[in-house]
């Protein structure tokens, strides 16, 4: 059988069909025997979307960062509805589904280590969390497809919910969401 860490690609022709997975793959460039052992060392990977990093780097302490890369999340859809309570409070329902378009997004892979995935999704995650997890696979520069998780936010839709704003659901703009009438 396969092993856990046996490392693999990303379709090329799939990848090529895809402007943007074209433009990211670099075939030149670092060596993929590097990148493979620091991709397969030990840590629990997690991705951010571009310009979120501040979710990572604002909450676990940066001993606890053991690496972070470029990463592109495709074909994954975030769908979403906004519900209120009897008190007026608006919140997000959000959910990520994997989805056959060319949909993607540029971001960072960060390996944590296990006491800081811990911190990670101790805060997120936590007795009335803002996000819950989703496992995903991540397309590397090299190519390489990484496991990750990636957290879909749960915040009530206010002014100073702005830790994962619009750019979560930028990734579906051309998806029409099941949530819309």
């Amino acid at each position: 059988g396969a092993s856990a860490s046996q490392v693999v690609f990303v379709d090329p022709l799939a990848c090529e069909a895809s402007s943007c997975c074209a433009n990211f793959v670099q075939q030149e460039g670092s060596p993929a025997s590097a990148v493979n052992s620091a991709l397969n060392a030990s840590g629990s990977w997690y991705f951010v979307y571009q310009g979120k990093e501040a979710a990572v780097q604002d909450v676990v302490p940066s001993e606890m960062l053991l690496q972070s890369v470029p990463a592109l999340l495709r074909g994954y859809c975030m769908t979403w509805k906004q519900t209120g309570d009897a008190q007026g409070t608006a919140t997000a329902e959000s959910q990520l589904k994997e989805d056959s378009s060319k949909t993607c997004a540029t971001g960072t892979a960060f390996r944590m280590s296990s006491e800081g995935a811990k911190h990670y999704e101790d805060f997120w995650l936590g007795p009335q969390p803002l996000a819950s997890a989703s496992r995903i696979r991540l397309t590397m520069t090299t190519g390489q497809l990484l496991k990750a998780t990636v957290l879909v936010p749960k915040l009530p839709m206010r002014e100073e919910n702005t830790y994962f704003s619009e750019i979560w659901f930028d990734a579906c703009d051309e998806v029409a969401s099941p949530f819309e009438s």
